[in-house]
């Protein structure tokens, strides 16, 4: 297993520091950087992606985002950027049949032929959900996200009671999903190649680790690295 922690409200801005100081060589040297972002919808792929952006560039920016509502789904957010004075930060879900199902990847391409996502103009970063193959080995950086195990077990079990006939209890345990995913995710990190400055990635994740993973290393993880989950029921 690769390096991994959970990520929660408390630690996410130690990752968004140690990431963006991880950057900062390339990007103010003028480079570009790809990072692939892989998880099921609705796991917090394109909150974390913002929340890394937002270190990156400072709280001095511009923000466009394209939401697409879709029926008894969550929205899909086609793409977003962030630019500062210096920099261009955009998120782009991909919709690789590899992570979706093809309907999904034809609804993605779909809008973008309708909504095409802004051309890049200044040096930065490229977060890409839903990557194919050939875009998540040519990344500098590879997030995986997914919910822990205990997560995953109270999901299925609140999802089970659903009851499609009773809307007020839809509504309420829809609520209670949403606190159960809203407490964190397992992130598990990778670096490609030598551009991404390391040290303050080692810092963040080896605090638990003891080792951060770069291409083909690997690491161990507590057990106790993740929190109890909590359910208001």
């Amino acid at each position: 297993m690769k390096s991994q922690k959970f990520i929660t409200a408390e630690n996410l801005p130690d990752l968004a520091d140690a990431f963006a100081r991880s950057v900062a060589p390339v990007l103010e040297a003028g480079g570009d950087l790809t990072v692939s972002v892989i998880g099921e919808p609705g796991v917090g792929k394109s909150y974390l992606s913002g929340k890394l952006s937002d270190a990156v560039t400072g709280p001095h920016i511009t923000a466009q985002t394209m939401t697409i509502p879709r029926e008894n789904m969550h929205d899909l957010i086609l793409w977003s950027v962030r630019e500062s004075d210096r920099l261009q930060i955009r998120t782009v879900d991909e919709g690789s049949v590899r992570f979706v199902p093809p309907e999904y990847r034809d609804f993605v391409l779909q809008q973008r032929e309708l909504h095409p996502v802004p051309p890049r103009v200044k040096p930065g970063i490229t977060f890409v959900e839903h990557p194919d193959e050939e875009m998540e080995e040519a990344s500098d950086v590879v997030l995986r996200v997914s919910f822990s195990p205990q997560q995953r077990e109270a999901i299925l079990m609140l999802r089970s009671l659903m009851d499609p006939n009773n809307p007020q209890d839809l509504v309420a345990l829809k609520s209670d999903i949403a606190q159960v995913t809203a407490q964190g995710c397992l992130l598990e990190m990778e670096v490609h190649g030598h551009r991404v400055e390391r040290a303050p990635l080692v810092e963040f994740f080896g605090e638990f680790s003891g080792e951060f993973s770069g291409a083909g290393e690997t690491a161990t993880r507590p057990e106790d690295d993740e929190p109890d989950i909590e359910l208001a029921m």
